[in-house]
């Protein structure tokens, strides 16, 4: 499935790393790959709190947002903490990799429960365009 526009894809992950394969899957097909912090930088203070940051959410440039997690975890991450900022916004997010006990699930969108970096390319792609 392939979306006609490209997407502003917010990545958020619960581990570090585990989001890397579907961030490279995301920027093939297109899609602009979107953070609340710099790579390696801690997760709080997010970019937007950051001196010469900006916040990806500002200006309306993320259509979807997509929180990978590698472990069962029944609640947030600090590095997830750009979820709550995103569901205030009200876009649609997707939950993909190991779910299970997976706080956000009364607000997702989608869940995917596959770490295949295709299949959540394309929950992210049908959540837009559902949005749209």
């Amino acid at each position: 499935m392939t979306h006609p526009d490209p997407l502003g894809v917010l990545v958020v992950e619960a581990d570090p790393g585990v989001a890397d394969l579907v961030s490279a899957e995301l920027a093939a097909a297109g899609h602009r790959v979107l953070s609340c912090h710099e790579p390696d930088a801690a997760a709080f203070p997010c970019a937007g709190l950051t001196e010469g940051g900006s916040c990806p959410l500002a200006g309306g440039s993320v259509d979807v947002v997509l929180d990978m997690r590698a472990l069962p975890r029944s609640k947030p991450a600090v590095t997830e903490i750009g979820i709550t900022c995103s569901l205030r916004e009200g876009l649609p997010l997707v939950v993909a990799g190991t779910p299970a006990l997976n706080p956000f699930e009364r607000h997702a969108t989608a869940t995917v429960h596959s770490d295949d970096p295709r299949d959540i390319v394309d929950a992210c792609e049908e959540a837009a365009r559902r949005r749209t």
